[in-house]
């Protein structure tokens, strides 16, 4: 059937469709968010360190709207900003 009938098939089509397209130059793009202290995975995370979370996330090429996502709209105690540097020919 070509309609998604469960939450893996779902998965299955947003990640094939990811393998299809990749990136047709080097990229920057840029997420925002807050979390709540306690469950921060990047407390002990310095800059130039990598950091590999396997869900698929939403990032921005404009950094004002990451920031904006970080830290004008913060629900909770920890805003994070992240700058994430994409080679050309990788998976989006």
């Amino acid at each position: 059937s070509p309609f998604i009938q469960t939450v893996e098939d779902a998965i299955e089509a947003l990640t094939e469709t990811i393998r299809r397209h990749t990136s047709r130059r080097d990229r920057t793009l840029y997420r925002g968010m807050s979390i709540p202290s306690y469950a921060d995975p990047f407390k002990d995370l310095r800059p130039g360190d990598f950091f590999t979370d396997p869900a698929f996330i939403s990032t921005s090429w404009d950094a004002g709207i990451s920031e904006e996502y970080s830290f004008r709209r913060s629900r909770y105690d920890t805003e994070i900003f992240v700058t994430i540097e994409v080679p050309k020919g990788t998976p989006m």
